[in-house]
């Protein structure tokens, strides 16, 4: 009778541990992907934002762009 106690103790101690075990491996793998995620999109922003700054570099080509922000002398190039 003493030992049926002791080995459901243990079963009931070994299920405690596969379930921390299996919970903590969820968690990371969620945690992973969305740190995955967010790195993405940080670089899908990074990027989209280079692009707008160097196709802004060039205003005075398109003519769309007023006197004072076209050009960096502010001549009336536009």
């Amino acid at each position: 009778m003493a030992v049926e106690r002791r080995g459901a103790a243990g079963v009931t101690a070994l299920k405690g541990i596969l379930r921390v075990i299996l919970v903590s491996g969820a968690a990371t793998t969620v945690v992973t992907a969305a740190a995955r995620i967010s790195d993405d999109y940080s670089d899908h922003l990074f990027k989209e934002g280079a692009k707008r700054q160097l196709q802004e570099v060039g205003g005075c080509s398109t003519g769309t762009a007023s006197r004072r922000s076209c050009c960096w002398c502010w001549r009336s190039c536009c």
